[in-house]
């Protein structure tokens, strides 16, 4: 189904790791932009698709793997209209589906923000490993947002605080994590995050991981 291709596009892509000890390489992958014609013809907003990139150098590029995050997701919410104003009138349902594709691509690159701790004592994968079961009187519910690490730009603040309006919900039942998108108050995902286990989680910080080993933190929304 559509919707979960987003989410698993995201979530599947292995972290490549360099012969560097401590060091990683990283594939962070685009998102594809398109409205569909009745003759065929499909047409993309002003910015096209938002490409992807093979990101290497962690941990020593963190930062600047998280600044290029934040540049794709800003393309994401920008990418809602043609580049003509004369297309803009022509083709109102476009502007409909863009509008929806664009909250689906900042989810999409937000779900993948914490690749980029790749690498290094700070790595998701070099966290340790806790029993796969909820920590005692652990709650998952509310809202959540991937974890970035302090002192970042008010982007993060506001990310911290779903200033941005895109969030996770999870839920654990019979020992299997599921997960929600949640982007403009709307669910855009939801899904069994397949080989998730809940490491830990507290009143600020939540842990999965994934069947791969990478670890995955959210901070409570504030």
């Amino acid at each position: 189904m559509k919707r979960h291709a987003i989410l698993a596009m995201a979530l599947a892509a292995a972290i490549s790791w360099t012969t560097n000890a401590g060091a990683a390489d990283v594939q962070i992958h685009g998102f594809v932009f398109g409205c569909q014609l009745p003759s065929g013809e499909r047409l993309k907003p002003k910015f096209g698709d938002v490409g992807g990139v093979f990101f290497t150098g962690l941990p020593e590029r963190r930062e600047a793997c998280h600044q290029m995050i934040d540049r794709m997701t800003y393309s994401c919410r920008e990418n809602v209209t043609f580049i003509s104003h004369d297309e803009n009138a022509k083709y109102p349902e476009c502007l409909r589906i863009f509008q929806t594709q664009a909250r689906k691509c900042v989810s999409h690159f937000e779900l993948q923000r914490s690749k980029c701790d790749a690498g290094g004592d700070a790595s998701g994968g070099s966290g340790a490993a806790g029993s796969g079961q909820p920590s005692a009187g652990g709650d998952v519910s509310g809202r959540w947002v991937i974890h970035r690490k302090a002192g970042g730009s008010i982007n993060d603040r506001m990310v911290s605080t779903c200033g941005f309006g895109t969030h996770n919900k999870f839920e654990v039942r019979n020992g299997k994590v599921h997960g929600q998108v949640v982007s403009g108050g709307k669910v855009i995902d939801d899904r069994e995050m397949t080989g998730w286990r809940l490491e830990s989680v507290d009143s600020s910080q939540i842990l999965f991981r994934d069947g791969d080993g990478l670890a995955w933190r959210y901070n409570r929304c504030r």
